[in-house]
């Protein structure tokens, strides 16, 4: 320890006096503890001031989702861009609340199912009109 003479210091409780090389100083009192007494609890701290009661009163704004049948809400507005009402992030997306503004897509999924529908039939049908030979 002689290398480091001024590095750390002794624990302020006076039962336990501990060498801290990183002692850690109350936020109240302002002395320095060791890891075990830093707590105001651990040390008898006097400088802790009066814990006033907790204000319990809900003041945070409830954002209501306007789905019929929807009972859910939000703690900050989500509103649709296209409709303007206000919904819940799991309505969120035109399609889940039956926006009024929606347009319609087309098909375009449709048309290739059907169209591979064919090709498959088509392959089909040469493949059962071949004949393999049979060796």
């Amino acid at each position: 320890m002689a290398e480091f003479p001024d590095l750390g210091d002794n624990c302020s409780w006076s039962e336990c006096n501990e060498l801290d090389f990183l002692p850690i100083v109350c936020q109240y009192c302002g002395k320095n503890y060791c890891k075990k007494h830093f707590l105001p609890e651990s040390h008898a701290c006097t400088a802790v001031p009066d814990k006033k009661p907790v204000n319990l009163e809900k003041t945070e704004a409830r954002y209501e989702c306007r789905v019929d049948s929807c009972k859910k809400w939000e703690l900050a507005p989500v509103l649709c861009i296209f409709c303007k009402i206000q919904v819940c992030l799991s309505h969120r997306h035109q399609d889940s609340h039956k926006c009024r503004k929606l347009e319609t897509k087309d098909a375009p999924m449709q048309n290739t199912k059907a169209h591979v529908a064919s090709i498959t039939q088509q392959k089909n049908a040469e493949s059962t009109g071949k004949k393999k030979k049979v060796l």
